[in-house]
């Protein structure tokens, strides 16, 4: 419930969530040497969400909660959603003698988010892997416990893409008068496209795992590439169609990194240990294709989809600064000459919203039951869009508004050397209209997590029938 200025609004929101899996397992050996198993199961997942919101307005005194006590009903809205999916899998796994592995599994899932021609996708995936430190010539090395070669091919496939996109879909809510009154009306809100599909991933990934000096270190590195076909996004369509976007599958991406994980026991003496885990992902995105070289980005103006680069770059006119003399904002047209006509400067591409890398470093430290550990997480190489500073810094455009410290540095008088425009009641300079200026270098490390806790002994927990 928010109460403000007589004015009060409530709302609720309800999401039920759904699950029910069956599997059936059978494992058998061939001479001890082959060694197989078996799965076969059925998953079926539903998920119902339902919210509702009203508001009122003339409520006698902010003690009074509720929308009766409100003296005129404002609006009210209601929205549900809701898909189901239900699949069919399995799973072969094969060993020979611990030293040779084999995996292949397959799946059929059907979505009710896609059309009923196209809502049925088979996925599948093969992988395979060779323990080298099985083999005689490995006995001799000491140093090396378990050393492994591993290997897979997969292809998976996406939902996530929003409930009823493929359909046509209608709001209750645009308002028209009549001689009684003024009553909701119905309009169109989505262009139906029954041919969306799943988004097809297909993927290989080759690793290498070792455990070293009596288990005291254990690495793991391995080189993915993530290609993605059938993009699900909306695509921007010309507004004479009477909608922004339509639902479709267009353009292809690719993923191509490292992972790098690292798990040492620093120090083991008595009942005190610190171990430490590192985990590094580098990772490289790019649009491979598009319908054309480039579409803009539905979730914001500020973004754009670009052929033969990340996704989502930020695409933006440049920021130069502040006219001293004038106070009035400047940015760069196509000539990087300088105007302070926002509809002359020239949007460029300016920048990645996904990091080149990032990864985590966790300490912990162990004594009789007692254990203190804390997290480091670091990101680097994308940029991040402050458009909350858009109102909290701005000119004038949106006054009334609450701002913060930086607005204290804006232009005042000629001369003044700023980096914030002069503020002017009703601004129709555009200084905060999206630029560069409200464009950040999204690097950081930080303290993510710090846990103490403490073990019950096995003896105590024990005479009160628990475990853990």
């Amino acid at each position: 419930i928010n109460i403000t200025n007589g004015d009060i609004d409530a709302g609720a929101r309800d999401i039920l969530t759904t699950t029910w899996t069956n599997t059936l397992r059978y494992e058998f050996s061939l001479n001890t040497d082959h060694n197989f198993s078996a799965l076969i199961g059925t998953e079926y997942q539903e998920r119902n969400d339902n919210e509702f919101s009203v508001s009122a307005q003339e409520i006698a005194s902010d003690k009074l909660r509720t929308i009766a006590t409100a003296a005129s009903p404002n609006a009210a809205g209601a929205d549900f959603g809701g898909y189901r999916l239900w699949g069919l899998f399995s799973r072969i796994n094969y060993d020979y003698r611990d030293k040779y592995f084999a995996e292949l599994s397959v799946r059929r899932d059907g979505s009710s988010r896609f059309g009923p021609d196209s809502r049925f996708g088979v996925f599948y995936a093969l992988g395979a892997g060779y323990s080298i430190s099985e083999e005689d010539f490995m006995s001799n090395i000491d140093f090396i416990e378990n050393l492994k070669l591993k290997a897979s091919y997969g292809l998976s496939g996406n939902q996530f893409f929003g409930d009823f996109q493929w359909r046509s879909t209608f709001l209750f809510d645009e308002p028209f008068n009549t001689v009684t009154g003024i009553y909701n009306g119905i309009r169109a809100s989505r262009i139906a496209n029954p041919d969306l599909e799943w988004e097809a991933n297909t993927s290989i990934n080759i690793g290498l795992s070792a455990s070293l000096f009596d288990s005291r270190v254990d690495l793991q590195v391995d080189y993915f590439t993530r290609k993605s076909d059938g993009l699900l996004l909306n695509v921007p369509v010309t507004r004479t169609a009477g909608f922004n976007t339509f639902p479709n599958n267009i353009g292809e991406m690719e993923n191509r990194g490292w992972e790098l994980s690292i798990s040492t026991v620093n120090l083991k003496k008595g009942d005190f240990e610190w171990t430490t885990n590192f985990n590094f992902t580098y990772v490289q995105n790019e649009v491979t294709s598009l319908p054309s070289d480039s579409i803009a980005d539905p979730g914001g103006d500020e973004q754009r989809i670009i052929v033969g680069q990340p996704t989502n770059v930020w695409f933006l006119p440049e920021w130069a600064g502040v006219n001293p003399a004038t106070g009035e904002p400047l940015r760069l047209d196509a000539d990087n000459n300088l105007t302070s006509n926002y509809s002359e400067a020239e949007f460029r591409n300016v920048g990645q919203s996904i990091p080149d890398y990032f990864g985590g470093l966790t300490n912990t430290f162990s004594y009789k039951g007692f254990s203190l550990s804390f997290l480091f997480y670091f990101n680097y190489g994308n940029d991040i869009y402050r458009e909350i500073n858009r109102f909290t810094v701005s000119d004038g455009s949106r006054f009334g508004r609450n701002q913060n410290r930086e607005a204290l540095q804006r232009w005042q008088k000629p001369g003044d050397v700023t980096n914030v425009p002069r503020v002017v009641q009703n601004n129709t300079d555009g200084g905060n209209n999206h630029s560069t200026r409200y464009l950040e270098d999204g690097s950081f490390i930080k303290l993510r997590n710090v846990a103490i806790s403490y073990n019950l002994p096995t003896k105590y927990i024990s005479k009160l029938k628990l475990s853990a």
